[in-house]
């Protein structure tokens, strides 16, 4: 699985680097108070303490890298919706919104939980394998015409990993011989539909300040319930974020990821009036 991720990863990172014209473009360093990056991000933990520090995005939620631009009519847009059950992927032409080339695949990445029936799991690493797969379909012409990403897929879901696993070298190496990934795991990634979060449990958390009820299966209700029964496990990462956010952060090398507001509001405990997570939650 470790080798698959590396191998996963490597191709993405090259097929998307942002080479136009033999022109290297530097990816800008990024703002956690801005919305840097597409419709993703992450969350900073604290794994010692029921506390998240969270960071999320104030505006924008598409990231587009200056590049070096041939002409107008060959800028495409490469989106991607990592779901619950499939991957699908579309490239669209950024002038006249029509979509160039699609595919999809289902992912076959549920995985059994060791909670039992309650959990709802999947595995991170086969989704980036279908994704990989999805994108080997196009051909590198219209890949290397590709000068926006759009990223969307399930909400509420949370994956853990280490910060020093997604922060590698600016993307102008990417693709390179010289670049060797880290290969420490991410966790499996517990889906909207996990269940183990009781009406009891839920009862007994802080309360939100949200337009939303918090629910079994939302980000943060997770995370409690981890920091309760499985605290040692927590304490193996440093960043929580949705299947969405772990994949931008990977692509864009991010020490400190950013989480759109609406990611944000599917993991309760986010103000969207505001735009700001719940502090003092403890």
């Amino acid at each position: 699985m470790t080798d698959e991720l590396v191998t996963t990863i490597e191709f993405l990172r090259s097929a998307l680097n942002p080479f136009h014209g033999g022109r290297k473009v530097k990816m800008p360093e990024p703002d956690v108070n801005k919305a840097t990056f597409s419709i993703s991000g992450t969350c900073n933990m604290n794994p010692g303490s029921r506390l998240l520090n969270c960071a999320a995005a104030t505006s924008s939620t598409t990231h587009k890298p200056t590049a070096y631009k041939k002409d107008s009519t060959s800028r495409l847009v490469l989106s991607i919706d990592l779901g619950t059950t499939s991957i699908k992927i579309a490239l669209v032409d950024s002038i006249t919104k029509k979509p160039l080339k699609t595919a999809a695949q289902v992912t076959k990445a549920d995985i059994e939980s060791q909670i039992g029936l309650d959990g709802c799991e999947q595995n991170p690493v086969q989704i980036l394998h279908v994704l990989h797969q999805c994108i080997s379909t196009f051909d590198k012409e219209h890949l290397s015409r590709v000068v926006c990403l759009a990223i969307t897929g399930q909400m509420h879901g949370v994956m853990l990993w280490r910060s020093e696993e997604t922060s590698k070298k600016e993307l102008s190496s990417f693709g390179s011989s010289s670049h060797k990934w880290n290969k420490q795991e991410p966790s499996q990634l517990i889906t909207w539909r996990d269940q183990r979060c009781k009406t009891k449990f839920l009862a007994c958390l802080p309360p939100a300040d949200s337009h939303l009820r918090l629910a079994t299966g939302h980000g943060c209700a997770t995370l409690f319930w981890m920091a309760r029964h499985q605290r040692d496990f927590l304490k193996r990462f440093d960043c929580a974020g949705t299947i969405m956010d772990y994949l931008v952060s990977l692509l864009c090398g991010l020490t400190h990821p950013v989480m759109s507001p609406q990611i944000a509001a599917s993991w309760g405990y986010f103000n969207t009036e505001n735009v700001s997570w719940n502090s003092g939650i403890s």
